[in-house]
């Protein structure tokens, strides 16, 4: 049973005809009509009408009415594991299983693959600051910098960690395209390891617990990270130190901003949802009614966010004021977009 952040919240709900009060409640989801079955491991929104997804055997997807209807991106044609996705303008990076570092810079039109990535590694995680710096990070501590190397381009940098990176956030502090930019990556066992200057700098790591996830505020210093048993920590000073807000529960994978200004969103296996409404200080575990599904990736862009998971799961939810409201089935189709 889900462990209650805030005992004596209570919310009265509609099911099945009767009136009960528990934790607040994302409503009860039908079977998502996917075709063919798929695993979704991450979904990311450009802006309100453009949303990716990607997933197992190469699984693309891309939505342009804000994840109400989804057709595959049939120029993506690598069948490894996809588990990362991230879209900047007109770029799209994937990242994935056995070398695959993916990159589109025209919405998915055509695709190339890294040739710094290394085939052996599988890549887990990927962000990018802008159209100028970006970063993929994986097994054994890997990492593909996307920067200026005499043009942009990728230079293999890895990290001095031996256990595998999980994710990855990036930002640039100036828009001139020569300039480098900064990362955190986080991994298993609390790794956690900075980039600057062409280098990485391992951090001491605050707790043994595996992080999965990771979510960067604009005023890149403060940031939020989830992981194993229900991990949600928070750092003042980009990982300089942390504040265990959540310590209990299912594991979570990925953790992003929500619909309204101070809303963050973090989701993990057997549904797992966690929600904060004041911006990412306190959480509040929500009921989704996929109990069974494990959920791996959530995105959002007002008025519509996405979560990503096992078991077909790619659903679209929307939110009023503080409290998310609604959720439904997308609906997937043959062909591209």
């Amino acid at each position: 049973m889900k462990t209650k952040l805030l005992t004596g919240l209570l919310l009265t709900f509609l099911f099945e005809g009767t009136l009960c009060a528990q934790t607040p409640v994302f409503p009860t989801i039908a079977a998502n009509p996917a075709n063919p079955v798929f695993n979704a491991n991450d979904v990311t929104y450009l802006n309100k009408d453009t949303a990716v997804s990607v997933g197992n055997n190469g699984m693309t997807w891309r939505s342009i009415d804000g994840g109400l209807n989804w057709s595959l991106i049939s120029t993506f044609t690598s069948t490894t594991n996809n588990n990362s996705v991230i879209m900047m303008n007109n770029y799209i990076c994937i990242a994935g299983d056995q070398g695959t570092v993916t990159f589109s810079n025209d919405k998915g039109v055509s695709w190339q693959n890294s040739a710094q990535a290394q085939s052996l590694i599988n890549y887990r995680g990927v962000h990018f600051a802008d159209t100028s710096f970006g970063a993929a990070v994986g097994d054994a501590g890997d990492a593909v910098i996307y920067h200026w190397v005499g043009g942009l381009g990728w230079a293999h940098i890895p990290s001095a960690q031996t256990n595998k990176f999980n994710a990855v956030a990036c930002y640039k502090t100036s828009p001139s395209i020569f300039a480098d930019g900064f990362a955190m990556a986080v991994g298993d066992t609390g790794i956690i390891s900075t980039y600057s200057s062409g280098s990485w700098t391992n951090l001491t790591p605050p707790t043994t617990k595996n992080i999965n996830g990771i979510y960067l505020f604009s005023d890149n210093v403060t940031v939020l990270a989830v992981g194993q048993h229900g991990l949600i920590m928070r750092s003042p000073d980009f990982g300089g130190s942390w504040v265990t807000l959540n310590n209990t529960g299912y594991t979570l994978r990925d953790i992003s901003e929500g619909l309204t200004p101070n809303q963050i969103i973090a989701v993990g296996d057997s549904g797992a949802v966690f929600v904060s409404n004041d911006g990412g200080n306190t959480f509040v575990e929500n009921t989704v009614g996929f109990n069974t599904t494990n959920l791996k990736g959530v995105s959002a862009k007002d008025p519509r966010g996405a979560f990503a998971g096992s078991g077909n799961v790619l659903r679209v939810f929307t939110s009023d004021t503080l409290s998310i409201t609604y959720v439904s089935d997308s609906v997937l189709c043959p062909g591209d977009n």
